[in-house]
């Protein structure tokens, strides 16, 4: 229909565009939020998977370190051992691999023999054990229950009440009288 204000074909804003634009917006803005939140839900599912998932190297205070293990250095033969604070040190090597640090000094020439180490004494014979002695077993004396009380004899049942007298029936309705009409035949 053409009319005076618009041209024909003038696609002007009809309640009938503004409505269709409207839902087209609401459409793409449905579709934009649902994506943004997959993308989200997607993003903290990975971060849950990868921290789960990834080896971790365990943690030692200690070197990994064996004792006699090679730890030379400089020229000097030295091992890996352990020292009295029980702390890991590298122990210098003498002549034949011997440990140095662990001789005792040679004695100064012209000095008298060291002493020989006291034999120490063997220990007394343990004591004998105790001969055992079992705990004496504890059985109880059998005490029979006592016998049940007889029963007391029932008692008579009273004799029931007398019944009463029968109620008589109500006395029946009385008769309407009704003004100006004659007694129905047979009512009397």
């Amino acid at each position: 229909m053409v009319s005076p204000d618009r041209p024909p074909n003038s696609g002007g804003n009809t309640p009938r565009t503004v409505a269709i634009a409207a839902v087209a917006v609401a459409i793409i803005a449905v579709a934009a939020l649902v994506g943004v939140l997959l993308n989200r839900s997607d993003k903290s599912a990975d971060a849950d998977n990868t921290a789960a998932t990834t080896p971790l190297a365990p943690t030692t205070s200690r070197p990994a370190h064996r004792v006699g293990d090679d730890c030379s250095h400089d020229g000097i033969a030295a091992q890996w051992g352990l020292s009295m604070k029980n702390d890991w040190s590298c122990v210098p090597q003498g002549p034949a691999g011997v440990v140095g640090r662990l001789l005792p000094p040679p004695p100064p020439p012209g000095a008298p023999p060291p002493p020989a180490p006291a034999v120490p004494e063997a220990p007394p014979p343990p004591a004998p054990a105790p001969e055992y002695v079992p705990a004496p077993e504890y059985t109880p004396e059998y005490v029979p229950a006592p016998a049940p009380a007889p029963e007391p004899e029932p008692e008579p049942e009273p004799e029931p009440a007398p019944a009463p007298a029968p109620v008589p029936p109500p006395a029946p309705p009385p008769m309407p009288i009704l003004p100006g009409l004659p007694p129905l035949p047979g009512i009397g």
